[in-house]
């Protein structure tokens, strides 16, 4: 009965030190924005700027592509540039508090811009999975027709990592 579902499949692979070519796949399911559907995919580079334990802030920059059905109005296919900032300080070998924001602008009309900003703190539960508890605000420029342009999500998560 959840009426708001997310998953996210992130893939990288180091070219140099501090370079990484990257990829991501995306769900999106929120009836509380009145999004039915939202399929995304992303490819790009990422660079960290800051390697200095126990914080370290990597940008990325990709191209991709969005498919949502929406609950009211027509559905929207779109290619979108994307540019993003991670920062992550390691409170400890078993927990992080992450900031992430991220910009996606419209390629097909430019005026479809959104914008989220997620911070989150995370903690280890055994090697492979973590509680993830998170605050995250989501602005889109042209919003499902009675629906508002901000939407904010506090959530708690388990991570799996492989």
């Amino acid at each position: 009965r959840a009426r708001s579902q997310s998953a996210l499949v992130e893939v990288s692979r180091a070219l140099s030190e501090r370079l990484e070519l990257y990829g991501r796949g995306g769900y999106l399911r929120d009836r509380f924005a009145g999004i039915e559907r939202r399929l995304t995919t992303e490819g790009g580079l990422a660079y960290e700027i800051v390697a200095t334990e126990p914080q370290s802030l990597q940008l990325r920059a990709g191209v991709g592509f969005t498919h949502e059905q929406r609950a009211v109005g027509d559905d929207l296919s779109l290619g979108t540039a994307n540019v993003a900032g991670r920062y992550e300080w390691a409170l400890s070998e078993t927990s992080a508090l992450t900031e992430e924001a991220a910009f996606v602008a419209d390629l097909n009309g430019g005026d479809d811009w959104r914008f989220t900003n997620e911070v989150a703190a995370t903690a280890a539960l055994s090697t492979r999975l973590s509680l993830k508890v998170s605050h995250k605000l989501s602005y889109l420029a042209k919003p499902v027709p009675g629906f508002r342009k901000t939407d904010t999500i506090v959530s708690a998560a388990l991570v799996a990592s492989f």
